[in-house]
């Protein structure tokens, strides 16, 4: 613990969340890097952890060590077999005959090659016909309408939120002060579900409960929204996410 400090309390934020408030012990059970966003009271704005010199031993105490790959051992999968030589099929010189036979079957052989060649030359200009036209591209409604069904497909991954929380003092609820905001370019969202999860002071998971927002979301817009909870015993912080919404 830090002896001039000790009863300071840290804030961290990963760009999205906001997490804490966390002693100087309790950080070394986080992944903490010199550019993790951290503020105590004191600081007039977010400060990289780096440039905080109580942290440094945290910092490094609590760096992942990196493995360097290493790639399996090769093995020859390639079959020794030998395959047998190519041959050529020799033709085979037809039997004279003298016979009507024999001119008839000549005949109907010359009329299957030249159907054979007759064939070959219209597929080979249907294929040189098709390498020489130009790729017909999409439309903009076309590629908007892809974009949009891909959006409403996944409204977690577009919607944002964001904001702050404080404990009441007696009642020792919770109240969130939260955003919502919605990065999809076209789709457009409407009663978003937040999961909001609960923590205790050493950030240990203690349950978590849904709320549904019920307002509508144009695509680039952001709102505010406010909840009041009544955490689990122990609760002593919290985090909230959007987890699905309904297109329109």
């Amino acid at each position: 613990m830090n002896e001039d400090h000790p009863a300071r309390k840290y804030y961290l934020h990963d760009g999205e969340q906001q997490t804490g408030p966390f002693l100087l012990e309790d950080l070394e059970q986080h992944t903490l890097t010199s550019t993790t966003m951290v503020w105590y009271k004191g600081l007039d704005d977010w400060q990289e952890a780096g440039r905080i010199d109580e942290l440094l031993p945290v910092i490094n105490h609590t760096q992942p060590h990196h493995v360097e790959d290493v790639p399996p051992p090769f093995k020859n999968t390639v079959s020794k077999t030998t395959p047998p030589p190519f041959q050529t099929k020799q033709p085979v010189a037809p039997v004279k005959s003298s016979s009507g036979a024999g001119r008839i079957g000549w005949i109907v052989g010359l009329l299957i090659l030249a159907g054979l060649i007759i064939f070959a030359v219209q597929q080979f200009r249907s294929v040189a016909q098709a390498m020489n036209e130009e790729p017909v591209e999409p439309t903009y409604q076309e590629q908007i309408l892809s974009i949009e069904e891909q959006e409403k497909a996944t409204p977690r991954k577009f919607l944002k939120t964001g904001g702050t929380f404080k404990e009441t003092v007696f009642t020792g609820k919770f109240r969130v002060d939260g955003t919502i905001a919605n990065t999809a370019t076209v789709a457009r969202y409407k009663n978003v579900v937040i999961e909001v999860s609960f923590y205790d002071s050493k950030n240990k998971f203690l349950g978590s409960e849904r709320h549904t927002i019920e307002d509508q979301f144009p695509a680039g817009s952001s709102k505010e929204f406010k909840l009041k909870l009544d955490p689990p015993k122990g609760a002593d912080n919290c985090k909230w996410k959007a987890v699905s919404a309904t297109a329109y």
